[in-house]
């Protein structure tokens, strides 16, 4: 009876070992999993604002040098969308572009002041990276619905950013040409307000964080600001008649400006949704986001 019992208790620890051991690929293999899509959705974000710009170029500038190297093939097409992509994937608009950062920053807030009430700790700080390490390591589906609806919204920003610019550009180059030589001074001024206003943005768009600080903050609405007090002057001095001519010749500009709209709206929707899930799960899983606090001792 005892041997029967000792053999019964070997075959046992036999079968756990052996199903511990066929569980492990399996979570590998879900890993693994997991990332591919991580990586397909993360393309995904790159490619369409970096083939929305393509399309634009070649709607709006079809001579130019850009447009006519892409045109020599699909694979030139697939390259110059995957360059144009990575540019606004680095630009990171949603962080520091106005009034795109205003939105974002809004929304993230609730996030970790609940961070901070769960914890007692955190006060007076950006706690992104505990909330990114505790999402990361709790096992929670979640995890893969943030990567997804914050890529998704990312992308929505961007795509809503290129079509102001491209809508801008359209109107703005129509009103000069209408305009031609004349009024030559006041013409100056609205062209160097509109190519300070960009100079600015492209300074705040090449930092490494977000919009932080008063004095920033100011910049990145003058940035934005002053390209349309110049567009403002191009106006003026058109005339109302010349610049409704320009503004709904073919469509374009309203066009844009629409789906600039609905972009940016439904990126907003996308991105509260996610921050309110967010909340609930830290209230939600509280304890273990306690241990991630404590671990952290003094850094916090």
């Amino acid at each position: 009876m005892g041997q029967d019992l000792r053999k019964y208790s070997s075959l046992l620890t036999n079968g756990v070992a052996v199903a511990s051991i066929r569980h492990v690929p399996d979570e590998k293999q879900s890993d693994k999993l997991s990332e591919l899509q991580l990586g397909i959705r993360e393309l995904f974000r790159i490619l369409v604002p970096g083939a929305y710009v393509l399309g634009l170029l070649m709607l709006l500038t079809p001579g130019n040098a850009l447009v006519r190297l892409a045109e020599q093939g699909a694979s030139s097409q697939l390259v110059a969308s995957l360059f144009f992509g990575m540019v606004g994937y680095a630009l990171r608009l949603h962080e520091r572009c106005f009034p795109y950062f205003v939105l974002f920053e809004k929304y993230r807030k609730p996030l970790n002041d609940a961070i901070i009430e769960t914890t007692s700790k955190g006060g007076g700080r950006d706690n992104v990276d505990v909330y990114k390490y505790f999402l990361e390591t709790s096992d929670s589906p979640l995890r893969n619905r943030v990567h997804y609806f914050s890529s998704f919204y990312y992308m929505l920003v961007e795509l809503s950013y290129i079509s102001v610019v491209a809508g801008f550009y359209l109107l703005a180059s129509d009103l000069l040409a209408k305009i031609g030589v004349s009024y030559e001074i006041s013409r100056h001024l609205a062209v160097a307000s509109i190519l300070i206003g960009v100079a600015g943005q492209v300074l705040l768009l090449g930092g490494l964080t977000g919009i932080e600080g008063r004095k920033y903050k100011v910049m990145a609405i003058l940035s934005v600001c002053l390209p349309f007090a110049g567009l403002a002057i191009l106006i003026f001095i058109a005339g109302l008649p010349s610049s409704w001519e320009c503004f709904s010749k073919g469509g374009g500009v309203p066009a844009l400006l629409i789906l600039a709209f609905a972009f940016e709206r439904l990126g907003a929707k996308h991105w509260k949704q996610i921050i309110s899930e967010q909340v609930i799960f830290v209230k939600h899983e509280s304890e273990y986001l306690n241990e991630i606090t404590k671990k952290q001792g003094s850094a916090l």
